[in-house]
């Protein structure tokens, strides 16, 4: 689809504990691709446990992620920057698998 030229994904483990500057699942989309995401998907493939999830470094961008679950943002419903993990409440238990999957719409330059 030309409106996505570029797709990505990444894939991992949230340990019990981590705040998003102790996880390997914080993703700086803009400087890690130079443009922001018209669409996202987060998944939480874990069987018993929820991530909490902040979008664009705003406190007030946050929401619970539950177990087998996922959240789909489209492209006009929100522009995202970033994507944080927090899983550091007391008594957090290692989330197994979350996947992010995002479309990034690439300015032209010319």
């Amino acid at each position: 689809d030309p409106r996505f030229p570029l797709r990505a994904a990444r894939c991992g483990s949230i340990a019990g504990g981590d705040a998003p500057e102790d996880t390997n699942m914080s993703l700086d989309i803009v400087d890690t691709y130079g443009a922001p995401a018209v669409f996202v998907q987060i998944v939480n493939s874990d069987n018993s446990d929820s991530v909490r999830v902040k979008l664009n470094g705003s406190d007030d961008a946050i929401f619970t992620l539950q177990a087998n679950s996922s959240q789909i943002f489209n492209r006009g419903d929100i522009v995202v920057t970033k994507i944080e993990f927090d899983n550091s409440a007391s008594g957090a238990a290692d989330v197994d698998t979350v996947e992010v999957m995002i479309s990034i719409k690439s300015a032209n330059n010319s």
